[in-house]
């Protein structure tokens, strides 16, 4: 039976309202659910904890880690949250030995699987990171930084036990129950006031978001738009102090580690042992032979130390200690190379060696590619990214072999006596080296974790920005 045009039109009417009401009641139950965090807006705003993203419940002077509200600058907790109450955390899973969660970055932060060209560090930081960003790209260490406290539940990249490559003398393994502060306990902090932005730079945070080592060569140059073909090549040429940074970079990016080389024992090259052979230059032949392969070194252990004598370098009482080491092995010469695509090599005091040594040190040691000359031992001319040194404010004399080049060349030497004074200052304590065989503690080198991982972070990030540290 037809019906009339008029019930027609009203069951239509009343069907299309009908679907109109269940399609509204339907967003109104979704927008009901949203915490109130996903209600605002849901651009990151880079604080440090990566993923997180801004909310009405911080404060300008604060940050969420760890499950609670934190003061960025006391990193003293204000609040305890529980589940999502004001709050949306990025869930990705963090290691153990990682500091925060980076998933939740810009898009454009993550690493290329497309033909895109990722973003630039600069850019990155600029997004995610803009209290790190200098207006003049001149950074006064000693004024413009500064130690605080890290942020609750961050735990340091390794410790005494963790770092295979680290020598001996430079631990502060202390037992169970001390009760001191640790030097781990603080890390350094840029306050830039770019734009009065007010929030510190943790140059951690930014370091670990940036990728590390590896991340030199997944982001496009300073200078360009493009990404270098890897690998990117960093040279530390100077004294222990350095060792140490080269050191604090292996073990901190242990997990990303796909080469590494150490050496046999050769002669001393210490400052007293060069004055009694009337200092005579290191000849290659004394130097000692290489090692190579990442998981040798890990299980036997690289610690400057012979065997029988390891123990005697830490307080008998401390858990976790070493407890094995190729008898003798030394970093003096060595070389490690991240996820394939950045090398960062490490001569002691380069200068000491004769010409001829430096030469086949890059050319036999580290296998730099050879030229045509008839001279073997002389590389080809090989552009490094970087070569830092530490034993002057002016660039020694012999630094680096011929035909080897760097795009960056700069000083460090002023920054661990900074750093000293820093730590004396902002901490009321200088965090050296205390084990049993130092005998007037603190010594000179720094705790291991502790400075040499700042001086790390700071290398990083000079590399990164085109930055200068005065």
């Amino acid at each position: 039976m037809t019906l009339p045009c008029d019930v027609q039109r009203w069951k239509i009417v009343a069907f299309s309202a009908f679907l109109l009401l269940g399609l509204t009641r339907i967003s109104i139950e979704q927008w009901r659910q949203l915490t109130p965090a996903e209600s605002v807006d849901q651009k990151d705003e880079s604080n440090s904890n990566g993923g997180l993203k801004k909310t009405s419940s911080l404060k300008a002077d604060e940050e969420y880690t760890d499950g609670n509200i934190v003061s960025i600058v006391t990193g003293e907790i204000r609040k305890e949250v529980k589940d999502k109450e004001n709050l949306a955390v990025n869930k990705k899973v963090v290691k153990d030995d990682e500091e925060f969660t980076i998933g939740a970055f810009n898009e454009d932060a993550a690493h290329d699987t497309g033909s895109t060209t990722p973003q630039s560090s600069i850019d990155f930081i600029r997004a995610n990171f803009p209290e790190c960003l200098s207006k003049t790209g001149i950074i006064d260490l000693k004024n413009m930084g500064s130690y605080l406290p890290v942020l609750p539940g961050v735990q340091p990249r390794y410790n005494h036990y963790s770092c295979f490559v680290m020598k001996a003398r430079y631990n502060c393994a202390h037992p169970p129950d001390y009760d001191k502060p640790e030097a781990s306990d603080y890390e350094l902090v840029f306050n830039l006031g770019h734009d009065n932005n007010t929030k510190p730079c943790r140059l951690r945070s930014l370091v670990d978001a940036l990728g590390g080592p590896a991340g030199l060569s997944r982001r496009p140059t300073l200078k360009g738009d493009t990404v270098d073909n890897p690998p990117t090549r960093i040279a530390i040429h100077g004294s222990s102090y350095v060792r140490q940074m080269w050191e604090a970079m292996v073990c901190g990016f242990r997990e990303d580690i796909t080469a590494l080389q150490v050496k046999n024992p050769g002669p001393s090259i210490s400052l007293s042992a060069l004055k009694k052979r009337g200092n005579k230059p290191i000849e290659f032949s004394e130097i000692g032979k290489p090692i190579r392969g990442a998981s040798v070194i890990q299980q036997k252990g690289c610690h400057g130390a012979q065997q029988k004598d390891l123990a005697s370098f830490y307080h008998p009482s401390a858990t976790q200690i070493p407890d094995k080491t190729m008898s003798g092995c030394d970093d003096g010469i060595a070389m490690v190379r991240f996820q394939n695509v950045t090398e960062v090599y490490y001569v002691f005091r380069s200068q000491m060696l004769s010409e001829n040594a430096l030469n086949r040190v890059y050319s036999d040691y580290f296998q730099i590619p050879l030229s045509n000359s008839t001279d073997a031992s002389v590389p080809v001319s090989s552009k490094f990214d970087a070569l830092v040194w530490n034993v002057s404010a002016k660039k020694p004399k012999n630094t680096f072999p011929k035909g080897v080049t760097a795009r960056y060349e700069f000083s460090v030497a002023h920054w661990l006596p900074t750093l000293k004074v820093m730590q004396r200052r902002d901490l009321g304590i200088y965090f050296g080296a205390d084990n049993p065989w130092i005998t007037k503690p603190p010594d000179g080198h720094p705790c291991m974790p502790g400075i040499p991982d700042d001086e790390v972070n700071l290398l990083l990030y000079v590399l990164f920005t085109g930055y200068t540290i005065k």
